[in-house]
């Protein structure tokens, strides 16, 4: 514990805390207020591992702001990458414009900047101009659309609910092959836990034949993949014929795509979320059309 002023007010700066007593009440307490969600079950999950690191502030022993910082591993066409991204920014009512996140944003620069290959976020739409005024740069992600020409069969997918040991053993069996479909690739699967028990709940499906998870989000005249796990034999075209179905022929794919012939690109704003990078594989990923899959998101 780091004692730290602010504004001529002292506060203790917690990083990395134990999740257990009144530090664990007061930071499920103050996310609840901050995104009316209960953390309580994710924290039972064993979803936040030593991979997710809280930087806290303390107003005696009550957590009043904080930003946590998620290091993240990915495989870019190959290579390994080290990402940090930033979420749970949070600050209690009473705390707000005093400059708190400001302060644990700076913390955390010091920490991370030359020991990764890129720090990001994604922003309420609320906040955009708060963020470059640290360097960051916002990006547009790029989704990739297409019409299925072949035959279709539109088997019938079995929803998975990770809540179920069975249905969790078979997504991380699955999942841990990877999307052999994209450039880039995720090696936390506590994230893929979280995502898959939260806003991706009622989205991943189970393909028997060819064996595959899928995780849907249905538009109106199209399906859209927010990312796909197979086996690297599997053509993607076995795929799309499995799930695609002859009334709904569309299908947009939420991940950078390795083969993009025949696909057209759309630039993709996710509803009340930007995307900005900072650090060296920043301009490069600008450039390689990024986009992170819902399932990567924290």
């Amino acid at each position: 514990m780091e004692k730290i002023e602010i504004r001529g007010k002292e506060y203790n700066l917690l990083i990395r805390g134990k999740w257990e007593g009144s530090y664990l009440k007061g930071y499920i307490d103050l996310a609840y207020q901050a995104f009316h969600q209960d953390f309580t079950p994710w924290f039972e999950g064993g979803y936040f591992d030593d991979t997710y690191i809280p930087y806290t502030l303390l107003d005696g022993e009550r957590p009043v702001a904080n930003v946590a910082a998620s290091t993240m591993d990915f495989i870019w066409d190959g290579k390994s990458r080290k990402y940090v991204l930033i979420g749970t920014v949070m600050t209690d009512l009473e705390y707000r414009n005093r400059g708190l996140i400001r302060v644990l944003m700076d913390r955390i620069f010091q920490e991370w900047q030359g020991r990764c290959d890129m720090i990001y976020l994604f922003a309420k739409n609320a906040v955009v101009d708060f963020y470059p005024k640290f360097g960051f740069r916002q990006a547009d992600e790029t989704q990739w659309a297409g019409v299925f020409t072949g035959k279709k069969h539109g088997k019938r997918l079995r929803k998975l609910d990770l809540n179920v040991r069975e249905d969790q053993e078979l997504f991380r069996s699955v999942a841990f092959r990877g999307n052999p479909y994209s450039r880039i690739q995720m090696k936390n699967m506590n994230i893929l836990y979280l995502n898959g028990d939260d806003m991706m709940k009622g989205k991943i499906y189970y393909l028997e034949e060819p064996e595959a998870v899928v995780v849907l989000s249905r538009e109106e005249k199209r399906l859209r993949f927010e990312d796909i796990y197979c086996g690297p034999q599997i053509p993607m075209e076995k795929v799309l014929e499995a799930v695609l179905s002859e009334d709904r022929p569309g299908y947009v794919l939420r991940f950078p795509v390795r083969d993009r012939e025949g696909l057209t690109a759309e630039v993709y704003h996710e509803e009340q979320s930007t995307l900005f990078l900072m650090g060296p594989d920043a301009q490069m990923l600008i450039r390689e059309q990024i986009c992170f899959p819902a399932m990567t998101h924290a």
